[in-house]
């Protein structure tokens, strides 16, 4: 057991002692010295970040993509969503015979404009 100083007040305490009785700091002596792994992230922490951080760069990236849609594909595509709705009526039981009729003939009329637009039947 040897003496030593205080790094906070400068007085003599024992080696051993985890804290200086006069000011309550701890001894410096005995605390570990902070290891080069716990500094900075762990690999969990890593991974993690990877996990997180890849889902949404591709979501950002999809979202420039999808915003950079040409105004006459998304015509087409609303064409589409237009036959699609459509499709439903017709398909749609609850409705009565000559509603879905009527919505057979706009479907007809609306795959034949698609197809002379755009070249190919939807």
């Amino acid at each position: 057991m040897a003496l030593i100083h205080c790094g906070e007040c400068s007085r003599e305490i024992s080696s051993l002692a985890t804290a200086c009785p006069s000011c309550g700091a701890p001894n410096a002596a005995l605390s570990p010295a902070p290891s080069p792994q716990s500094s900075g992230m762990g690999g969990g922490t890593k991974i993690l970040l990877w996990l997180i951080g890849t889902p949404i760069v591709i979501l950002v990236v999809m979202m420039v993509i999808g915003a950079n849609i040409s105004p006459a594909e998304k015509d087409r595509q609303t064409a589409g969503i237009a036959i699609d709705e459509c499709d439903k009526q017709v398909n749609d039981e609850l409705n009565p015979i000559n509603v879905r009729r009527m919505a057979r003939d706009v479907c007809d009329r609306l795959r034949s404009d698609y197809r002379v637009k755009y070249g190919h039947d939807y």
